[in-house]
């Protein structure tokens, strides 16, 4: 160990009452209120003043100059009583700062600490460039290093953890081992022990954390219930707030995902995906969007209030505001604002068009194509609808092409005779169907049929798409006033085969 001795020392001491001693070099007692250039003090390597009196600060100041792992000399300062030894090895750091009692008590080869605070790193063995402020900040700490811990309690189980910062009292209380995270606010990560990377801003932010790691949390209770989930993403008061064991979720907001604890899940403005327990996979951007979600999955809603009713249905994307804002269902997709409003159960639904689709609301299974295709019939089942381009909110649009997907009703034609070519008959008695497939008994024409058909009456306005084929040629109805799909009514029919 290198010992040097102190030349020339300057001590500048205000509102004293006296000097009891200074040592080693013995200096009788005086009542002065300043002392300065201390010179020619010998050959010593720590200068020690002790202060008495009835009034100003007691305990003593100790100035060092033993050299320390990694430095040339000590340069060593400690204020307060039982703040570092006055001698062995409590002098043995260098560059260390100690002000309170038993702030850096321990100290023995650590350097660049500053522990400012009762029991202040009082623990402190080898640790090095620390910095504590306030009452038993870091007060546990043996060997870790680069660790600021502001506020009292901070850090104050921290034991051998690295490069954490924490500002507040309590933030990152419990730490032990955990290294790289950050805490700014009263309790933030207050539980953590081990788990690394965190970043928590705002009081009580992550604060039950204990082995989660890489998280983000900035707000009050953000991201507060988490214990051991990962890689999540909280910015907001009370963001996925209930969060315990899931991992790789996103919210941004003022309780977004507040109840979550599912894993993948995305949520963007206040109170969207708010509602959402074990659902995954979701995504919910805009004010409310996906807000009654508890346990579906794999939905996308974008826009306010999109999906905003849907508890339990999955699989489902809206995108624009109040866009199937009513659903509750499964594998619907509605593009277009209010697009899909009215929509409750119905399921399997595709719409593209702003405020189309409306008025289905148990109907499935339809695919409709164009903005403003409103005033649909509730049950509107298994439809393609192509609009013509009508705007938004002009009301029913009337013309259409209507396809239908429904299953056909079937007419038996009966056998063929041998070497037929042409079969001509009448359908009759239809019923509530608006398309019909002719059937034969045997295997039909020899190769591909072609077929015409004709209304039997005038009264109704009909006509009649015909799908050919060889052995179940299809019959399709419209209205042909409004061109929408329609009941059958009797037609007539000719088929002729090649």
């Amino acid at each position: 160990m290198t010992r040097r001795s102190f030349d020339r020392f300057t001590i500048t001491l205000l509102a004293l009452v006296g000097i009891a001693a200074l040592s080693p070099n013995a200096v009788s007692p005086a009542s002065v209120t300043r002392v300065d250039n201390l010179e020619a003090i010998g050959d010593v390597s720590a200068l020690t003043l002790t202060l008495n009196g009835n009034s100003g600060p007691g305990g003593a100041v100790t100035f060092s100059t033993f050299g320390g792992a990694g430095a040339s000399d000590g340069r060593n300062i400690w204020i307060g009583g039982g703040g570092g030894a006055s001698t062995g090895p409590g002098l043995l750091g260098s560059r260390n700062v100690s002000l309170g009692r038993a702030a850096l008590a321990a100290n023995g080869t650590g350097y660049r600490n500053i522990a400012v605070g009762d029991l202040a790193l009082t623990a402190n063995t080898t640790g090095a460039d620390n910095v504590a402020v306030g009452d038993r900040a870091l007060t546990a700490n043996t060997t870790g290093v680069d660790n600021v811990a502001v506020g009292a309690h901070a850090l104050m189980s921290n034991t051998t953890g690295t490069s954490n910062i924490a500002f507040n009292g309590s933030a990152l209380l419990n730490n032990t081992t955990g290294s790289r995270c950050v805490a700014i606010g009263a309790g933030a990560l207050r539980t953590n022990t081990t788990g690394s990377s965190n970043l928590a801003i705002g009081t009580l932010a992550m604060e039950d954390n204990t082995t989660g790691t890489n998280n983000v949390s900035v707000g009050e209770s953000g991201l507060g219930d988490n214990t051991t989930g990962g890689s999540n993403i909280a910015v907001g008061l009370n963001a996925l707030k209930a969060n315990t064991t899931a991992s790789h979720s996103v919210a941004i907001g003022v309780s977004a995902l507040a109840s979550s604890n599912g894993d993948n899940n995305i949520a963007i403005g206040t109170l969207a995906g708010t509602a959402i327990t074990s659902g995954t996979d979701n995504i919910a951007i805009g004010k409310t969007a996906l807000s009654a979600t508890t346990t579906a999955s794999y939905n996308i809603g974008l826009g306010f209030n999109a999906l905003v009713s849907n508890a339990t249905g999955t699989q489902s994307i809206a995108l624009g505001a109040l866009t199937l804002a009513q659903s509750t269902a499964n594998y619907n997709v509605c593009l277009g604002v209010t697009s899909c409003y009215e929509t409750t159960s119905g399921a399997s639904n595709t719409v593209v068009g702003d405020s189309s689709g409306r008025g289905i609301t148990t109907g499935s299974g339809n695919t409709v194509i164009g903005a403003g295709v409103a005033s649909l019939g509730a049950t509107t089942t298994k439809k393609v609808i192509l609009a013509a381009g009508s705007a938004p909110g002009a009301g029913a649009v009337t013309d259409q092409l209507w396809l239908s997907m429904a299953s056909p009703t079937s007419v038996d034609h009966g056998a063929l005779g041998t070497g037929s070519t042409n079969t001509v008959g009448n359908v009759t008695g239809i019923g509530a169907f608006s398309s019909v497939v002719l059937t034969y008994s045997n295997s039909g024409f020899p190769n591909r049929s072609w077929c015409q058909a004709t209304p039997n009456s005038n009264a109704i306005p009909e006509y009649i798409v015909v799908t050919n084929s060889a052995t179940a040629p299809t019959f399709e109805c419209f209205n042909s006033t409004t061109g929408l799909a329609a009941d059958c009514n009797d037609f007539s029919y000719f088929c002729t085969g090649q």
